[in-house]
């Protein structure tokens, strides 16, 4: 919503980084900067939960093992009621009091399985599906006047599979792209 409310559910998120050079080549290779977002993996000891209410929208997040220390769960969804706080705007202008309605409302869901084989294989799942609904009306009624409607959303299903080969691999990857810039700018 215009930047005043993030693009990410935080509850979810597990860990942001922001690359803005000498970023690896899994990437690609034409990049100005890249923002590598991890979604939590969910709680695969005992389930646990919250919920939030802000001042446009509200949250919820429930995340716990489905089989311990094997297979675990997150979900997490949040919704405006921005629709909720602009009631009485619409009303005035349905009954011709009112020139101009606007409204927007949001919705985003994130959930996420992980399976451990062993302590070198996992499978992940993750699923996202959000929907944004701007809404503006000018005129007197709703069959007088002009209307402007903005209706996107998205739905991803992703599955991955992690194998660690050798655990000093996965230390070299995430070093790699640091050693590379600092290499590639040193004077």
């Amino acid at each position: 919503m215009y930047g005043f409310l993030s693009v990410f559910n935080t509850d979810a998120i597990n860990h942001v980084e922001l690359l803005k050079g000498g970023f690896p080549s899994r990437y690609g290779g034409r990049l100005s900067s890249v923002l590598d977002v991890t979604m939590k993996e969910g709680n695969n000891q005992k389930i646990t939960g919250k919920v939030g209410l802000g001042l446009t929208s509200a949250h919820a997040l429930i995340e716990g093992p489905l089989y311990k220390d094997k297979l675990s769960f997150i979900a997490s969804a949040r919704a405006s009621y921005i629709g909720l706080v602009l009631l009485t705007q619409k009303r005035l202008f349905e009954q011709g009091k009112r020139e101009l309605y606007n409204n927007y409302q949001f919705y985003d869901v994130n959930a996420k399985i992980n399976y451990k084989f062993d302590e070198k294989n996992r499978l992940f799942v993750s699923f996202y599906n959000g929907h944004d609904n701007q809404l503006n009306k000018i005129g007197w009624s709703d069959t007088k006047g002009d209307k402007f409607t903005l209706d996107w959303g998205n739905t991803t299903l992703t599955m991955r599979y992690n194998r660690i080969i050798n655990p000093m691999l996965k230390l070299w990857h995430n070093k790699l792209p640091y050693l590379l810039n600092k290499l590639l700018t040193a004077q």
